[in-house]
């Protein structure tokens, strides 16, 4: 072998040396130049993922805070609508507190107007009278003015009642109730420990706050004081669930209030600890409103933990540029130092590399342009879940980076159920297209940091084969709108619902309160007296009949929208119960004959089916016809997979031509002398579909009807997000009085 040795080829060498060692100089440069601005692109993705959690979690903690500002407002509105403050009134008032599952709320006061020395024992006797039978005040020592719990309903599950107490002794439970009466508005004390809590162990204590809405009365000179209902809240048991659920597991939280003023010092009222490891070198605070007070909101993190595998991205950058570079520095010293015969194939070969990718180019340009001009996005991945094409509106829509694992498309996209859960990842439509089948508009919910309020699309997914190439391409719009303007719709019936059952409520309680007094004369009524009797009478009716279309829309809307609480449910002991409350009304004639036979238990909402129960049982009962006893039978059959409840009786029979219209609302079969919405069976009709079963109707041998309501046992409906439903309108409260009475 001959080596060359020419003054040509050692320059070659050389050249090729110095070309190499210049290639390698300028990709290794650029790699590291790259890797530092990935770096602060993770580095501003921390910041903006620990700003966007913080956000959510300052949102959340607000949210909850007004839930219970409103129910305590919406209480002390009640109470102060009542004739007289007695403790009937009081617990009326009160009872939504009982079914709306506030967390760490230990009992629900009403606290009388402040009282001098003197008047204590007089005060004790007045409130006996008014319903607080073993009520002994407890006045504190050397105050001048005492204010004393009077009424007292547990929330906690304790069994006794907790009056007596003079809360003028108390600092920060009696501060709150001063702000209240000087605002006219929802007030929260400083953090203290709960008078109920400090015989328990140091460790047992929570930080806990009281909240007080004060008890306003209109009179000829104004608002009149009448008392504070006061709502007591262990703090960890108030905030914890709300910060463990917002928090994901990916931050610390601690919620933080002014404690004692004249130091400034902030207590710890609840907080939760992430499962990540590491250094918590991120932090945020923001401060929040909290019923005319200030929490501050402290928010911690570990940055990579927060930001994933992408915050390795940098150091990958770096290495794979290294390589590169090492790659390409080699390659170029082979072809600088090859003979002329590799140098004329190097040059043939990158000319025919030119014009290939130029006519790749010209083709990839026309399909790109043909891309961008739709307006639905639209993405194709090869077999792997590698993504070939992704148009603008696809991105736009999506908001965040590609990902090339198809097992990380849920979490990285933000892909929700329009339920609100995660979407399974088998059920994608791409996943279902690379799996051969094809998919028409199915509903999901995109929601991430760029779409943090969430982007509702409808995507359809085929396979693809074609080309030689494998793979699924997907096809999707936003129907964020179209969904937007349904909830709105339904949102707007029950904000418009709720505003109308009070005033209706309060003319109710004063038309029965005057058709009371009239009715009431010692002396034969005068022609006067029978007219008010037959106003009021008309009056009730109307009132009331407007009450029952009130509630049965609410019901009507709540029953498609609202979210479920699921248990474990025992549908014979829930026959049993309705049939008592139908059963307990007096009857003109012989009470009707129900028979409930053996029916099993199902996974669904108690309020709900109670709702379905209540209203087939009724209509049962009430369409029978005049002077005949009315019959119905309730038992069930079951299987692995169903449960079928047939409600059989003796009344009306529905025409055939309307049995499929009774389940639309406002639909009546009969109207002749039976009253009603028609939107009962509608309801029914709306819960069992929900619960994933169905309700029709079909004539029972020997006259009446047979309702039949199949219920699935193999699975459980899913609810809807608690933040769906729509919020309560809060009215501003009357401004305090100067003086107590």
């Amino acid at each position: 072998m001959k080596l060359d040795v020419s003054p040509r080829s050692a320059r070659g060498r050389r050249s090729g040396v110095l070309l190499a060692i210049v290639v390698l100089v300028l990709l290794a440069g650029s790699g590291l130049a790259v890797s530092q601005v990935v770096q602060r692109q993770v580095d501003e993705a921390a910041g903006h993922e620990i700003r966007d959690r913080t956000e959510a979690l300052r949102a959340a903690t607000s949210a909850e805070v007004q839930r219970y500002a409103t129910a305590l407002s919406l209480s002390a509105a009640g109470l102060a609508a009542a004739d007289r403050p007695t403790y009937d009134a009081f617990a009326t008032a009160t009872a939504p507190l009982h079914d709306m599952d506030l967390a760490g709320a230990t009992s629900i006061v009403f606290i009388a107007a402040p009282v001098l020395e003197q008047d204590v024992a007089a005060q004790q006797r007045y409130w006996r009278a008014l319903g607080s039978t073993d009520l002994v005040l407890e006045p504190s020592p050397d105050l001048g003015t005492h204010v004393f719990a009077v009424f007292s309903d547990p929330l906690d599950g304790a069994a006794s009642r907790r009056t007596g107490i003079d809360v003028a002794a108390a600092p920060a439970p009696y501060a709150a109730l001063t702000e209240a009466a000087r605002s006219g508005d929802v007030a929260l004390s400083e953090p203290y420990v709960l008078i109920i809590d400090q015989s328990l162990p140091p460790e047992e204590r929570q930080t806990s706050f009281s909240m007080t809405a004060p008890v306003l009365r209109p009179g000829p000179d104004g608002d009149r004081l009448i008392g504070w209902v006061l709502l007591g809240i262990r703090g960890q048991d108030f905030m914890g669930g709300v910060l463990l659920e917002a928090a994901q597991d990916a931050v610390d939280v601690e919620l933080l209030a002014s404690g004692d003023t004249s130091t400034g010092a902030l207590v710890d009222v609840a907080g939760v600890l992430s499962t990540a490891t590491g250094e918590r070198d991120l932090r945020r605070t923001t401060t929040l409103p909290a019923a005319q007070r200030t929490w501050t909101l402290e928010v911690t993190a570990n940055a990579d933990a927060l930001v994933g595998t992408g915050s390795y991205l940098p150091r990958i950058v770096l290495g794979g540029a290294l390589l590169v570079a090492l790659l390409l520095a080699g390659l170029t010293w082979m072809l600088a130092s090859g003979r002329a015969r590799a140098r004329a194939q190097v040059r043939r070969a990158t000319r025919d590399l030119v014009e290939a990718e130029a006519e790749a180019r010209r083709q990839a340009g026309l399909l790109t342009a043909v891309l961008d001009s739709i307006g639905d996005g639209v993405a194709m991945v090869d077999e792997d879940g590698a993504f070939l094409i992704h148009n603008p509106a696809a991105k736009e829509l999506l908001g965040v980076e590609d990902i090339e694992r198809p097992e990380e498309w849920q979490q990285h996209y933000g892909l929700f159920t329009t339920a609100g859960e995660p979407f399974p990842q088998a059920e994608l439509p791409l996943m279902r297209a690379l799996g051969g089948e094809s998919t028409d508009e199915v509903e999901m919910v995109v929601r991430n940091r760029a779409r943090p309020d969430g982007v509702h699309i409808a995507v359809s997914g085929r396979p693809l084969d074609a080309a030689g190439q494998r793979g699924a391409v997907a096809v999707f719009r936003d129907v964020t709108i179209d969904r937007e303007q349904r909830a709105e719709l339904a949102a707007f019936a029950g904000v418009v619902a709720h505003d109308l059952k009070h005033p209706l409520t309060v003319i109710i309680g004063f038309l029965e309160l005057i058709a009371l007094e009239a009715g009431a004369a010692s002396e034969p009524p005068s022609a006067h007296l029978d007219r008010v009797e037959h106003y009021t009478d008309r009056a009730l009716s109307s009132a009331r009949r407007m009450d029952e279309l009130i509630s049965d829309l609410l019901d009507y809307t709540t029953a498609r929208d609202a979210g479920f609480a699921l248990t474990e449910l025992d549908l014979g002991a829930l026959a049993h119960e309705v049939l008592e409350e139908q059963l307990a009304r007096a009857w003109e004639g012989e009470p009707p004959v129900v028979h409930v036979g053996a029916l099993p238990s199902v996974m669904g909402d108690r309020v709900r089916l109670r709702q379905v129960f209540a209203n087939i049982l009724g209509n049962a009962i009430k369409y029978t016809a005049p002077g005949q006893v009315p019959r119905v039978e309730v038992t069930a059959v079951t299987s692995d997979d169903a449960v079928t409840v047939l409600f059989s009786d003796r009344g009306i029979e529905i025409p055939r031509d309307q049995r499929a219209a009774i389940f639309t609302p406002f639909h009546r079969a009969h109207t002749q002398g039976y009253s009603g919405t028609g939107l009962g069976l509608a309801i029914c009709h709306r819960v069992v579909t929900r619960h994933g079963g169905t309700l029709t109707v079909h004539d029972n041998p020997g006259g009446g009807s047979v309702f039949e309501m199949t219920l699935p046992r193999g699975r459980t409906p899913k609810p809807r997000p608690r933040g769906d439903q729509p919020a309560a309108i809060a009215s501003r409260m009357p401004s305090a009085p100067t003086s107590a009475p």
